[in-house]
């Protein structure tokens, strides 16, 4: 009986091993017997159906099939992008095309839906109450919002977003940008995670919006602002916690734009602020952040700072940490050396506050960058951090930043 066991033992060992000497699928979760790594000496073939899931192209059935192919990037409509392929739900990983097959398979393709905005996603219509272009793009929460678009949801327009409930934006592609406005009477916490950002463009808002294009900012990717307006009551009003976690915010690169104001154009001042994230508080209003956390995100391509603090004080709590920060302003006063754009850009709300109200940790930062032939020295440029009285001493001492 002892050497039953022991020879059970061993060959149950055996096939542990063997399992985890497979190359390619580690970490991978698969249809179990769907297809194995490469095996050349294998003469069976099955059939792969090609299942375009475009509500209207026919199947594509192969036969005599050894392994499995990567089929043509199928196109649908304007509407549509394709994503990738699945077999059974589950993402085909770019390493596992040209495995042998070891049965039947459906490849079935996965699409990004593409919407204007996002009252238009299906079942979050009931989450916004009717439109009023006179005041936001149209989109204000009546109820706690939370969309997971699974990164397969994109949205084409700018988005101007009022809330005075929670609100989770999650795995979501923002082609022209994002605001958000808390009008909270209650605390409540807004979160952007997973997101794909890219900017605000004025000539993305001009036919649209012309109305709001000064307030929104030409190459802004992401803006929150928590202030009650100077003739409101803010005793009212909640505070806000913010988490804005693993995004990736992609500026548009572009040397030729101003740093400062651009010039008068339809009768709209264009801001090129060019920001990555925005945690803003607008000018003669009354902040009302509590708690902020900025974390995991990658900062790229961006005009201006790739972080702006606007108006904090001693009641308040930003982290910002683990971030990458790539590359930041791409302006062409910034490369001519007449302006200056930090990875980290802060300002206090009152001269001697306390300097840890702003916790920077682990964050990476380039050290230079070339834009168009142009090098521009960045070992300078990570933080900066002014009192917004006016007064240009600043409480964190730049070679000690992080």
């Amino acid at each position: 009986m002892q050497k039953k066991i022991i020879r059970a033992s061993v060959i149950l060992l055996a096939l542990v091993v063997l399992a985890g000497c497979q190359p390619g699928y580690q970490g991978i979760l698969l249809p179990p017997g769907i297809f194995n790594p490469s095996n050349p000496g294998n003469s069976v073939t099955y059939t792969v159906t090609i299942d375009y899931n475009d509500n209207g192209t026919e199947n594509r059935i192969l036969t005599d099939q050894k392994t499995l192919v990567k089929p043509a990037d199928p196109v649908w409509d304007d509407d549509h992008e394709f994503a990738y392929w699945t077999i059974n739900g589950v993402k085909v990983e770019d390493s596992q095309w040209g495995s042998a097959l070891s049965g039947n398979v459906t490849l079935t393709a996965a699409w990004i839906s593409i919407y204007d905005i996002l009252v238009e996603i299906p079942g979050y219509s009931d989450h916004f109450s009717a439109p009023n272009n006179n005041y936001q793009f149209g989109q204000k929460t009546n109820k706690e919002l939370s969309i997971d678009g699974k990164d397969l949801i994109k949205i084409r327009k700018w988005q101007d977003i009022t809330t005075p409930y929670n609100l989770t934006l999650k795995n979501i592609i923002f082609e022209s940008g994002i605001s958000i406005h808390a009008e909270n009477t209650e605390n409540i916490t807004i979160t952007v995670e997973g997101c794909e950002i890219h900017p605000c463009l004025y000539e993305d808002l001009k036919h649209d919006k012309p109305q709001r294009t000064s307030n929104a900012g030409d190459g802004l990717c992401l803006a929150i602002d928590t202030t009650t307006d100077q003739n409101a009551d803010h005793s009212t009003r909640g505070k806000v916690n913010i988490v804005v976690r693993d995004n990736h915010l992609i500026g548009d690169n572009n040397p030729e734009a101003p740093r400062k104001n651009g010039a008068d154009i339809d009768s709209a001042v264009m801001k090129s602020r060019g920001n990555g994230v925005s945690l803003g508080n607008q000018a003669g209003g009354v902040p009302c952040l509590s708690e902020a956390e900025i974390t995991g995100n990658i900062f790229e391509d961006l005009r201006g700072n790739a972080l702006q603090l606007y108006r904090i004080n001693d009641d308040m709590k930003v982290t910002v940490s683990n971030n990458q920060f790539i590359s930041w302003g791409i302006n062409k006063d910034t490369l001519s050396g007449a302006e200056t754009d930090y990875a980290i850009r802060g300002e206090l709300y009152n001269d001697g506050i306390s300097a840890d109200v702003i916790i920077l940790r682990d964050n990476s930062y380039a050290t230079s960058m070339t834009v168009e032939g142009i090098q521009k020295d960045l070992s300078e440029c990570k933080v900066a951090i002014n009192y917004w009285n006016g007064s240009t001493s600043a409480p964190y001492d730049q070679s000690m930043a992080e």
